[in-house]
């Protein structure tokens, strides 16, 4: 935690991301923007599925842009 808040970065995800109650997967950004993350439950894997949106306030092309990242 110490890490992040020395350059300016926020975790935003909050609750457990494995079936043994641990957080193993993680979705950082710099402090300020806005984001939406979610955890779903596990179904196939012991692992959640985790997607999550962010805004983008001072982008100046118009096209859109995204990425996946360990596709489920």
């Amino acid at each position: 935690m110490n890490i992040l808040s020395d350059f300016d970065l926020v975790q935003h995800v909050t609750s457990p991301t494995h079936t043994g109650g641990h957080t193993l997967d993680v979705f950082i950004t710099r402090s300020g923007m806005q984001s939406h993350v979610m955890v779903e439950p596990p179904i196939i894997s012991d692992h959640s599925m985790v997607t999550a949106a962010i805004k983008f306030d001072d982008v100046r092309r118009t096209e859109m842009h995204s990425a996946t990242r360990r596709c489920w």
